[in-house]
């Protein structure tokens, strides 16, 4: 005998959660693809060297503070 619950419908209750959680999920997607640009343009900026920088005209603080920045 299985212990396995067969009954795969949703409640309301549940549905209406779902439904809710909805904007706050996209909100959170939202954030993380933000963050993910920005951690790989900080991983770009850390494999440069300083010379690099110096030849853009850029500290290493003054770019990382232009990644940071918020651009939304």
């Amino acid at each position: 005998m299985s212990t396995y619950n067969m009954n795969t419908m949703m409640t309301t209750r549940e549905m209406i959660g779902s439904f809710l959680a909805l904007p706050f999920q996209a909100v959170v997607k939202l954030f993380t693809t933000i963050q993910s640009s920005r951690m790989e343009q900080l991983d770009a900026l850390n494999a440069m060297s300083d010379e690099d920088l110096a030849a853009r005209g850029l500290t290493r603080a003054q770019a990382a503070q232009a990644i940071l920045r918020c651009g939304f």
